[in-house]
C-alpha cells in the first residue's frame, strides 16, 4: 500500500513539474515574421530592389548572423525570436550614380508580425566613380590607415608571412601609415559586437565606414588571401605553379566613398616578366622572390606579392600622381634651356 502511495506522489509531482518546464522553453510561437521590403524611389515610382543579401544578427552581439535574401519582388521573410537585431545589407545597391547599402535596428516583440520597408532614403550613401575622377591627394601627405587583419587560408606560412611582409612594406611607399592592428581589433569588436572573422565574405562598406569613424584615420582596409597550388609538366619536367587569389576593400572615411574594391582577383607564379614591368615603380623589383624548382613555399611567395601588387596598383597610381605643390612664396624652377 505504501509503494502504491509513493508511486501516485511521483506522477503527481512529474504531472506539475513538466508542464511548468515546458512554459519556460521558448516555443515556434513566440518568434515573430519578420517581413522586409526593398525598395528604390525613381520618379515617385517605388522599384523593387531584389535577389540582394542582407546579414540579421543580435544587436546585443549574441548568437549566430543570419542570411537572408530579397526574391525577385524586393522582399523577404524570416522569423526571428524576440529582441532587438540589426538588419544590414552585405552588398551595395548601385542607384543613379550612386552606391546604397543599408544598416537598420529593429525591435521584435514576441510573437507579434513587423513589416519592414527600405527605401534609398534609409540608406547609406557612397560615391561611385572611377580613380581618374577622384581628387587626387597631396603627395607630400601621410594619411593614416587601418589596417584590419587578413584573412589568409590554404598557403603556406611563409606564403602567409610574405603577403604581411609585402603590405607592410608597400603602404608606407604609398603615403599610408597604418595605425596598430590592436587599436583597429578594439574598434571592431566595439562596432560588431564580436571577434573580427578570420574567414568568409569581406566586411561591409558600412562596417569599415564605422571602424574609421571610431578611430578618427583616413582609410579602412580589410581583404583576403588563398592559394591553391598544383604540379604542371613542362618539356623539362616537373614545375610548380601557385594561384593565389586577393580580394580587397578600402573605404574613405572623410568622403564616405569606396576607392578600391577588389574582387577575387588571381594570379600566379609563372607571370612573365611583361606583368611585373606593366606594375607601378610602387612595387620594387627587389619585393619579388625568384622562382626556382623545390618546395610550393616560394612559388606561393611569389604569387601573393604580384597579387596583392595587382590589386592596389590602381590605387597606388592615382595616390602617387598628384603633383608635389611648392611652398608658398618660393619662385618656379627656371626652365631648361636647350
Amino acid at each position: 500500500m505504501m509503494r502504491l502511495i509513493a508511486a501516485l506522489s511521483l506522477v503527481a509531482a512529474l504531472a506539475v513539474v513538466i508542464p511548468r518546464a515546458s512554459a519556460s522553453a521558448r516555443t515556434p510561437i513566440d518568434d515573430a515574421a519578420v517581413t522586409i521590403t526593398v525598395v528604390v524611389i525613381d520618379d515617385l515610382v517605388p522599384k523593387a530592389v531584389p535577389f540582394t543579401d542582407f546579414e540579421v544578427v543580435r544587436a546585443d552581439g549574441q548568437g549566430e548572423s543570419r542570411r537572408i535574401r530579397t526574391d525577385d519582388k524586393g522582399v523577404v521573410t524570416t522569423s526571428l525570436p524576440a529582441g532587438a537585431y540589426h538588419i544590414r545589407s552585405l552588398r551595395a545597391v548601385s542607384f543613379k550614380g550612386k552606391e546604397l547599402t543599408w544598416d537598420r535596428e529593429i525591435a521584435v516583440e514576441a510573437g507579434k508580425p513587423l513589416a519592414l520597408t527600405l527605401t534609398d532614403a534609409d540608406a547609406i550613401e557612397w560615391e561611385s566613380r572611377p580613380l581618374s575622377q577622384t581628387p587626387k591627394p597631396h603627395a607630400n601627405r601621410v594619411d593614416t590607415i587601418a589596417v584590419l587583419p587578413w584573412a589568409m587560408t590554404n598557403g603556406t606560412d611563409g606564403a602567409k608571412r610574405t603577403g604581411r611582409d609585402f603590405l607592410a612594406q608597400t603602404l608606407p611607399r604609398m603615403n599610408l601609415e597604418p595605425i596598430p592592428e590592436a587599436r583597429t581589433l578594439a574598434a571592431w569588436n566595439e562596432v560588431a559586437k564580436s571577434d573580427y572573422p578570420t574567414e568568409g565574405p569581406l566586411p561591409s562598406a558600412t562596417q569599415l565606414l564605422e571602424v574609421g569613424r571610431r578611430l578618427g584615420v583616413d582609410y579602412v582596409m580589410a581583404g583576403s588571401a588563398s592559394w591553391h597550388s598544383r604540379a604542371i609538366w613542362i618539356s623539362l619536367g616537373p614545375k610548380t605553379k601557385s594561384t593565389c587569389t586577393v580580394s580587397v576593400r578600402v573605404v574613405d572615411v572623410a568622403r564616405q566613398a569606396v576607392p578600391l574594391d577588389v574582387k577575387a582577383l588571381k594570379m600566379d607564379s609563372t607571370a612573365k616578366e611583361d606583368t611585373l614591368k606593366a606594375l607601378g615603380t610602387v612595387f620594387v623589383t627587389a619585393l619579388f622572390t625568384v622562382v626556382s624548382g623545390g618546395p610550393k613555399t616560394p612559388h606561393e611567395q611569389r604569387a601573393v606579392q604580384l597579387a596583392l601588387a595587382k590589386a592596389l596598383d590602381p590605387w597606388a597610381a592615382e595616390r602617387m600622381s598628384a603633383k608635389k605643390i611648392a611652398p608658398a612664396g618660393a619662385e618656379p624652377a627656371p626652365s631648361r634651356k636647350p
